[in-house]
């Protein structure tokens, strides 16, 4: 998780908020949200994202664009679901991180 909290302070604008929000959904399974204020990532572009040496056109940061693709592969692996959205202030990207179920 700690590429997605880089990432989302690495392509906001300086001295915006980045969010970390965890809550638990009605079904108790655990959720992570992280939460930028960048430009946001296209629709188009949001399959793509975690395809391995997969980079945004455009943007100046330094990277191989492997970090992503690592991060999907280890949720995969440890049964957790995730997915890109708009963030719902209008500007920049929310990845949310569904967890399995913690058992009762």
């Amino acid at each position: 998780m700690s590429v997605l909290v880089d990432n989302a302070i690495r392509y906001s604008p300086s001295k915006t908020p980045v969010d970390l929000i965890v809550t638990l959904k009605d079904d108790g399974s655990p959720q992570i949200v992280v939460s930028d204020h960048g430009t946001g990532i296209r629709d188009s572009e949001k399959d793509k994202i975690f395809e391995r040496f997969y980079r945004v056109l455009g943007n100046d940061e330094p990277g191989s664009g492997l970090g992503l693709s690592i991060a999907y592969e280890i949720c995969l692996k440890q049964g957790i679901q995730i997915e890109i959205v708009d963030n719902p202030s209008g500007k920049g990207t929310q990845f949310v991180l569904t967890l399995p179920k913690i058992a009762e």
